[in-house]
């Protein structure tokens, strides 16, 4: 795809915010857009590489995608800026979900730590190749790239990028780590938290950078996924008892909840209305062979004043999503996990079970 223009980039985010929210104020698109004292060297892009994918239902575990290469973000080092832009809710569809999602892997962008001297490039420069890589989940077509150019050392970039993380972001793991193969260096920031979280997940921001003509190149990814839209019908109201089955191979445990389990009655309930509905694109999985006997399964039947049941159905390993049923009809689309099954754990463990 061809380069984000600082000027496309302050009109897809004004075009976001203004369907998200009518009072929003256009400029601060564009103050984002802009970042402080802008420069810019253009290279020419590299052919794009083959792109190497592994995949998973309903998400991308890992993903890279050599037309992908979306570029914005700040040339210079930004102040803190809030992590939420817009109080406002995301439109209630698919399309509005990805729109809302690009948006933000672009405002992140502008989050990136850089040392005084940064100077933007509109793409790779020659010699500058740091690979493909993904993380995940995420939507390829979402991920947002930038690149610069720093006149410090790789260790002097690396030191600086341990000491400052992106508001909103932690550094988790032992900080960055190296290769002897090709002499760079990488951190991964991970999102505390979606700001929207029905209408995509938190965000993951991969930096990579190393030696270039006495100075550093530094390319920044943002990884993100939009989720589908949750069907209504998948939400229990007035839920009076809830039965808990969680089974790890042969063995299960069983648990019913009634309204005399307020507490915990009302911790199930809530984590199970919490959830978006699964990721777009619908993916494919490569995880490790499942041990046997060690196959978990969490079933959450809810029972409504009214009547009607609700079903929900996981199998946490390999990024399995959630399935409902609703008086024992279907209702797509599936589920995103969440912390689900740590919930219904927790529960277990809260009523002695």
């Amino acid at each position: 795809m061809k380069p984000w223009t600082d000027d496309e980039l302050g009109t897809l985010l004004t075009e976001t915010f203004r369907s998200r929210e009518p009072l929003a104020d256009p400029d601060v698109a564009r103050r984002l857009a802009v970042a402080a004292g802008v420069r810019h060297r253009s290279w020419l892009a590299p052919a794009a590489a083959a792109a190497a994918v592994v995949l998973v239902a309903g998400v991308a575990v890992a993903v890279t995608a050599g037309g992908s290469d979306h570029r914005a973000g700040p040339a210079t080092p930004s102040p803190s800026t809030s992590a939420t832009l817009s109080a406002a809710p995301v439109g209630d569809s698919y399309a509005a979900h990805r729109a809302a999602a690009r948006a933000e892997a672009a405002r992140l962008l502008t989050l990136v730590p850089l040392p005084t001297g940064a100077e933007q490039l509109d793409g790779q420069p020659p010699g500058g190749s740091l690979g493909q890589e993904g993380l995940g989940p995420s939507d390829p077509d979402l991920t947002q790239t930038a690149w610069w150019t720093v006149p410090d050392t790789p260790t002097e970039v690396g030191s600086y990028f341990d000491t400052q993380v992106p508001d909103g972001f932690t550094l988790p793991g032992h900080g960055m780590s190296g290769t002897s193969i090709d002499g760079s260096y990488s951190l991964t920031y991970v999102q505390t938290a979606s700001t929207e979280p029905l209408a995509y997940h938190p965000a993951y921001l991969l930096v990579r950078w190393k030696a270039l003509n006495g100075g550093t190149v530094v390319r920044a990814d943002v990884f993100i996924a939009a989720y589908d839209v949750r069907d209504p019908a998948s939400v229990p109201t007035g839920v009076t008892a809830v039965g808990l089955s969680r089974t790890v191979g042969p063995a299960a445990s069983l648990l019913d909840l009634t309204q005399a389990d307020d507490a915990q009655l009302a911790r199930i309930v809530a984590s199970f209305q919490a959830l978006p509905a699964s990721m777009k694109p619908p993916m494919v999985a490569s995880c490790p062979a499942p041990i046997p006997g060690h196959e978990v399964t969490d079933t959450i039947t809810f029972h409504e004043a009214g009547g009607s049941t609700v079903v929900a159905q996981l199998k946490p390993g390999c990024w399995g999503q959630v399935t409902v049923t609703r008086d024992g009809v279907r209702i797509t689309p599936t589920l995103d996990p969440g912390d689900l099954d740590k919930t219904v754990q927790a529960v277990f463990a809260a009523q002695g079970g």
